[in-house]
């Protein structure tokens, strides 16, 4: 289980468009939603204290719920792949300065 003690914060994005698979992250594989493994392996680590699911969709949001993460709903005109990266950016420095805590990059 995840380390209550932790500072390392991990935020998993999962965008609600896809170019390749429509929805792929609310598919189900072998029982239950492809993001439900992203989510499950953060869940497991020992190094993790908190886990985030960075999505501007209300089904991801839902599923990521489910699992007792947090959920920051993002706007939609940051989900398209060239203005995500400057939103996760900007994120992560707000992250930093209200809730000191350690970003990792996995």
């Amino acid at each position: 289980m995840f380390n209550t003690e932790s500072k390392i914060l991990c935020v998993i994005p999962a965008r609600g468009g896809s170019k390749g698979l429509k929805n792929k992250n609310i598919l189900p594989l072998a029982g239950k939603p492809l993001i439900g493994y992203t989510i499950e392996a953060a869940l497991e680590s020992k190094l993790i204290g908190r886990i985030t699911v960075s999505t501007d969709e209300q089904k991801i949001a839902t599923i990521a719920a489910r699992y007792g993460v947090t959920v920051i709903r993002r706007p939609k005109q940051f989900a398209m792949i060239r203005r995500l990266l400057s939103w996760r950016c900007g994120m992560r420095l707000i992250i930093l300065k209200q809730k000191k805590v350690l970003l990792l990059k996995l």
